[in-house]
């Protein structure tokens, strides 16, 4: 079972997105902002980290920096519904993939995309 660690500072979202991932087979450790990820991601080695970019704490991009200090192969999702979104991405490699969380198929296209197809999990 894959473990993603997934980082939405709306309870709303947060909430939808987890039974959404879920229903995938994954296993979802949620968090509410950049610190509680940091901890989360040491703590329990995800497969893949979805980031929100607007946080209380730090910027999603900061955070994603730190991650990668952390475990420079780890795969992160930046997530955000904001339009400036692209903008704020540039000069980020083909590791980081970058979509809009208005689309739940979409962030769940690239959850799939972004996990090795060996590790891949089909729900019964």
């Amino acid at each position: 079972m894959i473990k993603i660690v997934l980082l939405e500072n709306d309870d709303f979202l947060r909430l939808f997105f987890e039974k959404e991932i879920s229903k995938m087979g994954h296993s979802v450790i949620c968090a509410k902002d950049g610190c509680e990820t940091l901890n989360v991601c040491q703590r329990e080695k995800p497969d893949l980290v979805v980031v929100d970019l607007n946080l209380p704490d730090m910027d999603g991009l900061e955070l994603m920096r730190k991650l990668f200090k952390m475990s420079p192969t780890l795969p992160v999702i930046l997530n955000s519904a904001s339009r400036k979104l692209k903008n704020k991405s540039r000069g980020y490699t083909t590791r980081q993939r970058f979509e809009n969380s208005m689309n739940i198929e979409r962030l769940k296209d690239s959850i799939s995309k972004a996990i090795p197809s060996e590790v891949q999990y089909t729900p019964q």
